[in-house]
């Protein structure tokens, strides 16, 4: 038997607390207290609510109808509906996109607390996954998403000027991403991303400097450090000189350099050979917590005078301090420091409007393929720059053939041994 009331209540429904019910009409089942009511914003059409205990929440839906013998037969197959999606471990309740985007991000942050992945990786998972709310309209319910939706964002993003290896890239992360929420129970197996068929994407071709690039922007830090005249800056120059000299010649990574104590430079020698470096090599410890990868690694690094020239400008600086430290705090310098000069040397080198741009990243690639021109194997480099034989194979290929040539006609090797050791 349906419990029918008119008096006027103030009640908090759904959350909603301005719900002011004015006829409602209670359900014959117990669990969830499920009924139909009535408000004066909504006039004469019914809405149906019920308690879900597992959800902590109120599940609320409007019938669409007037009529009061469709409410309750529209109420009660809703209420079967709702008990068995609970039932079978899924979500009654809606979930608006950013509201799940924001659990994850809440996941993958906690995954960042516990050393699970690094917070390089947090940023990219998070800005990948923030797309979402430019492809899909604001505050779209995450019920309302289908698979078959997602055969739009490869336009989407080319729109965006997105190169299509990147857009390969993001809609793994998206994928990862429906299923975490699949397993969470936000969506159902049919919402899980449907995309087109992509096929023989190449990796980008890193942004490259050509060598005279790289010497104009050498000679260009050389003259302004020349003029200018407040010490303080003038020291600062000096300090990006450095780092500029060291990442070209070591192909560490931007967010590995800026975190690499003295502690961490390691032997430095020669080789006996006719061709070695004349400066000789470092060897530069990068430990498992700082590096892309999380395994630690030894970059061999041809940045000898570089490094000393630059434990000068520190007044040589205690073993656990930073090799590019803040003069004031000796703290890691700020990225903003880094970007700053960085555009500093390229409007005076004048390449600042170069395309496409030169980036802190290119000195790394530039390092790799100077490397790969000196006959480097492969496998030796992808040691010493913390990546894939595969990655560089995908990157470089362009750079191997003459190398592969050579090598293979070799007639014999030439064993190299250590002769001196290079104080530091």
């Amino acid at each position: 038997m349906i419990d029918n009331e008119s008096t006027e209540l103030r009640v908090i429904d759904g959350g909603r607390t301005d719900a002011w019910i004015v006829e409602q009409h209670k359900l014959p089942f117990r669990k969830g207290k499920p009924k139909i009511f009535r408000t004066k914003k909504s006039g004469a059409f019914w809405s149906f609510s019920m308690w879900i205990s597992e959800e902590d929440k109120y599940f609320t839906k409007s019938l669409k109808t007037d009529d009061l013998n469709d409410a309750l037969d529209k109420a009660e197959a809703l209420y079967i509906e709702v008990q068995t999606t609970v039932k079978e471990g899924r979500k009654a309740t809606k979930i608006s996109l950013t509201a799940m985007i924001d659990r994850y991000l809440d996941y993958q942050q906690n995954r960042v607390t516990k050393r699970l992945i690094k917070s390089d990786r947090f940023g990219t998972i998070k800005s990948r996954i923030l797309i979402l709310l430019r492809f899909f309209p604001k505050n779209k319910s995450v019920s309302a998403i289908k698979g078959a939706d997602f055969m739009e964002y490869t336009e989407f993003r080319q729109g965006e000027g997105v190169q299509l290896y990147t857009i390969v890239q993001e809609r793994a992360e998206l994928k990862s991403f429906f299923k975490w929420a699949l397993h969470q129970t936000y969506i159902s197996p049919h919402q899980l991303p449907m995309f087109e068929e992509i096929r023989n994407v190449r990796a980008n071709k890193r942004t490259d400097f050509l060598t005279r690039e790289y010497q104009a922007c050498y000679q260009a830090l050389r003259r302004m450090i020349r003029d200018e005249v407040n010490p303080r800056r003038k020291k600062d120059i000096e300090i990006f000189r450095n780092f500029f000299l060291i990442m070209g010649n070591s192909g560490i990574r931007f967010a590995e350099m800026r975190r690499v104590k003295w502690r961490f430079v390691r032997n430095t020698y020669k080789f006996k050979t006719d061709d070695a470096h004349p400066d000789g090599i470092a060897e530069i410890y990068l430990p498992a917590d700082m590096t892309k990868t999380g395994v630690d690694r030894t970059v061999i690094a041809t940045a000898v005078p570089y490094l000393k020239r630059l434990r000068d400008l520190y007044d040589d600086p205690e073993s656990d301090d930073f090799i590019f430290a803040n003069l004031k705090n000796g703290k890691s310098l700020s990225k903003q420091f880094y970007y700053r000069h960085w555009d500093m040397m390229l409007k005076e080198a004048e390449l600042d409007e170069r395309f496409p741009k030169l980036t802190i990243y290119s000195l790394r690639h530039y390092y790799a393929t100077m490397k790969m021109l000196k006959g480097v194997p492969i496998y030796d480099l992808s040691l010493t720059l913390g990546c894939s034989v595969v990655y560089i194979e995908q990157h470089y290929s362009h750079v191997r053939s003459p190398q592969v040539a050579e090598r293979i006609s070799r007639m014999g090797s030439k064993e190299k041994s250590m002769t001196e050791i290079i104080p530091f």
